[in-house]
């Protein structure tokens, strides 16, 4: 058994550290093409050299997972081999116990020690093969038993050995016609070592080569998709999909189920993320109720358990999804999963243009020209090349301005009119800066969701109404309740937090304040208004016009007017700034405070103010100490993150069970550095990327990064991890195999102690036997001396 074993793992060896075939190498040449790729990005010759190694990658994994392969054919071949001289070796030891027990009934018939001998010997060769043991019968026969108990020999009866054509030990017994799986069972000897190695060490590493091959055609695949090559367009893949239709229904081995037949049904095995689990086989088995489970081979592990199985039926686990499309199982079918395991024979190189190769961002950052700050924003990550931010036409839609309100506040705004940036939709609120630290400028995480009020209450106006004071109103926001509730993403409880009390005329800011008390979510809020067809009859009269209780007078026009506004120090204290073009004064209250205003004119002049939500009003002006007021509340902006939810019971700013809409904008960006109050980044797309390296940069460094596996490693850490692992199994089986031939001897030694031939005492026998005969002769001598002088006295 560890000769065999020994052989093998030696030549498994061979194939991993041969210069040749060798993954370590061919993985540092591939990244290497890219850093050199990286430093000129638009130069086809360095592209091309990418492509080349990526060939030669490609073709590396299919040499040595052929090898792997090989030998695993090969161990196909040798157990059949072994298995034909189990069966003759098996014949042989029935015709024996025929004869023996001949001669144990008529002793005059032969020796039976030589046919006890002969059939020794026979046993000792069977042991070479397979590991035995022996029942001795009252007649002389001898019962021989393999496995787990099976009986190979009963008598004058042999069983048969066959291996399926999936390497399977299927042993026929005596006086059965049902073949037994009995691969599980089998140790000792060739077929022993055969298997041995063959499940701990061949399969594992080819396993392991699959997955590293799918491992780096995914993750390489992924970045590539979140770039854009040299004509401007999102990457294609680099590396052949490794769930092409023709491939996923190849990764299953169906088993004779004990009846002859085999499984029949459509199985497609997709891997949909390899890169945060470790590579297995899998048992898939139907139960006599029809239930079915499929535990995992390595550990044991069930990862999944049915009631039944009817087609089609679709299941996911450790990474993969298990389509079950057509057919039936019957009870006791046994299926093996091998997802990993023929993916280092396929791996190829799908890309064929130099051009098509993805070494730009798709994102592109501009600072402004009058900046005076020294902040510097970068991408950080392309999250989801397929987010509705990417338009068709390479275009962001919308593109984003950022825009610094002071030095630790910025928005973030739809640049789609550069002249007139709008929040967007929902808006983000003001965001805070911190100097000093990198800053994450998107506030919304992957998989997080948020929850914008939209309801027919938000920024509705309060009518317009003729007031003699610069006080305030109240809102008309109603009273409610909020309710955030979180999933435990190990345990699957859903975590409830006390309900959250909103006072009746709460402003945007104070109900945003509220909500973010809550763990697992942020809220902002932002108030927002037009200004527009300011009429100004210059009737003696002056137009004056109130922002939350300061007075602004003076003003002929609303450029005017946004100035005053702008240099008011009461309003830039409560973040309230205000935008004209001339024609429309747009009036932000940053944090969400309710925008209070009180106009006064002669009774022909007036302005036009619009909420966030469309309703418009006119106020007209009025008597000299009379003021036209209303007033416009905000919206507030819920992120929550992943497995939150929220609801609510505030009729008219939320709905009771809101929409959670996805919140990612399908890039990441990130800012260091100081900035000054009107400090802008414009952030489009990278229409004209052919000498951007961004994305090679990003593509080189998946040589380093740890995204492989639980805990994760790099690629070259899982070939290092492999390598070790199988020099530590060569390692241990040549100790075993040293400890084995000494406990052979040892043995050897005790047999032939008690049941051998010891010279040295055979040697004394014969000298007392040579004595004894000589004094016999003597004697002999004598008598007949005494017998002839008899003879001569009587005659």
């Amino acid at each position: 058994e560890l000769d065999t074993f020994s052989t093998r793992i030696g030549q498994l060896e061979g194939s991993l550290f041969d210069d040749g075939f060798g993954l370590d190498s061919a993985l540092q040449d591939f990244f290497n093409a890219l850093n050199n790729a990286s430093s000129n990005p638009s130069d086809s010759t360095a592209r091309q050299f990418v492509l080349s190694r990526g060939e030669s990658l490609a073709q590396r994994f299919q040499g040595v997972a052929e090898r792997i392969n090989q030998q695993s054919i090969d161990i196909v071949s040798s157990l059949d081999a072994a298995a034909n001289q189990v069966n003759d070796l098996a014949g042989l030891i029935a015709d024996s116990n025929v004869r023996i027990a001949n001669v144990q009934g008529d002793p005059a018939s032969g020796s039976i020690n030589q046919l006890l001998d002969q059939r020794d010997l026979l046993l000792k060769e069977l042991a070479s093969l397979v590991s035995v043991t022996t029942s001795e019968q009252a007649d002389g026969q001898v019962s021989v038993f393999i496995g787990k108990g099976q009986t190979l020999v009963l008598g004058a009866q042999a069983a048969q050995l066959n291996i399926s054509s999936q390497g399977a030990v299927m042993l026929h017994p005596v006086g059965n016609s049902v073949s037994q799986n009995i691969t599980s069972a089998i140790s000792g000897g060739e077929l022993g070592g055969l298997l041995s190695y063959r499940s701990q060490v061949l399969e594992p590493a080819q396993n392991k080569i699959g997955y590293m091959a799918a491992s780096i055609t995914v993750a390489f695949n992924q970045q590539q998709s979140l770039g854009i090559d040299a004509n401007g367009e999102f990457g294609l893949n680099f590396f052949s999909d490794i769930n092409n239709p023709n491939l996923v229904g190849q990764r299953i081995v169906a088993f004779d189920n004990g009846n002859g037949s085999l499984a029949t049904a459509t199985v497609n095995v997709f891997i949909d993320d390899p890169l945060s689990f470790e590579p297995s086989d899998y048992e898939f088995r139907v139960a006599e109720n029809g239930s079915f489970t499929i535990e995992r081979s390595i550990d044991g592990e069930m990862v999944f358990q049915g009631a039944s199985l009817t087609t089609p039926q679709t299941v996911e686990f450790d990474g993969l999804r298990i389509e079950f499309a057509a057919g039936d199982f019957q009870p006791g079918q046994t299926i093996r999963i091998r997802p990993y395991a023929s993916i280092g024979t396929e791996m190829s190189v799908a890309l064929r243009d130099v051009s098509n190769l993805a070494l730009s961002s798709p994102v592109l950052i501009e600072a402004g020209v009058a900046n005076q700050g020294s902040a510097v924003m970068t991408v950080r990550a392309i999250t989801d090349s397929m987010s509705g931010i990417f338009g068709d036409d390479q275009s962001l839609v919308p593109p984003l301005l950022v825009r610094f309100v002071n030095d630790v506040q910025y928005e973030v705004l739809d640049n789609s009119n550069p002249g007139n940036p709008q929040p967007l939709n929902p808006d983000l609120g003001l965001q805070t800066y911190v100097p000093g630290i990198q800053n994450s400028v998107l506030p919304y995480a992957q998989g997080s969701t948020v929850v914008h009020s939209s309801g027919p209450a938000v920024a509705a106006p309060t009518a317009a109404s003729l007031v003699s004071d610069l006080s305030p109103s109240n809102n008309n926001y109603p009273s409610g309740s909020v309710q955030i509730t979180r999933l435990d993403s190990i345990t699957g409880e859903v975590l409830s937090q006390p309900t959250v009390a909103i006072a009746a005329g709460s402003s945007a800011r104070a109900i945003a304040q509220q909500i973010s008390t809550l763990a697992g979510v942020s809220a902002s809020a932002r108030t927002s208004l037009e200004i527009s067809n300011l009429v100004d009859t210059d009737s003696g009269v002056p137009v004056e016009l109130a922002v939350n209780g300061q007075l602004i007078t003076g003003f002929s026009s609303l450029d005017e007017l946004a100035d005053a506004i702008n240099a008011n120090s009461t309003l830039q204290s409560q973040s309230i700034v205000a935008l004209s073009d001339g024609q429309t004064l747009t009036l932000v209250a940053q944090q969400g405070d309710d925008l209070n205003l009180h106009f006064q004119g002669d009774p022909n002049e007036s302005i036009e103010v619009t909420s966030s939500s469309g309703q418009s009003l006119t106020l007209n002006g009025n008597l000299v100490g009379n003021y036209r007021h209303v007033t416009v509340a905000g919206t507030i902006t819920t992120l929550l993150e992943p497995l939150a939810q929220m609801t609510t019971q505030l009729d008219g700013l939320f709905a009771a069970n809101p929409v959670h809409a996805s919140s990612a904008f399908g890039f990441d960006l990130v800012m260091s550095g100081n900035v000054q109050a009107g400090d802008e980044y414009t952030i489009g797309f990278n229409s004209q990327g052919a000498g951007d390296n961004r994305n090679a940069l990003a593509l080189a460094l998946l040589a380093e990064e740890r995204i492989v596996g639980d805990p994760p490693r790099t690629f070259a850490g899982v070939f290092a991890g492999l390598v070790q692992e199988i020099g530590a199994a060569s390692s241990q089986v040549s100790v075993n195999k040293q400890a084995a031939a000494a406990l052979l001897v040892q043995s050897e030694s005790y047999r032939e102690s008690v049941s051998g031939v010891n010279l040295d005492e055979e040697a004394a026998n014969l000298i007392r036997y040579e004595q004894a005969y000589n004094a016999s002769a003597q004697v002999i001598s004598v008598a007949r001396d005494m017998f002839n002088v008899l003879l001569r006295s009587l005659s």
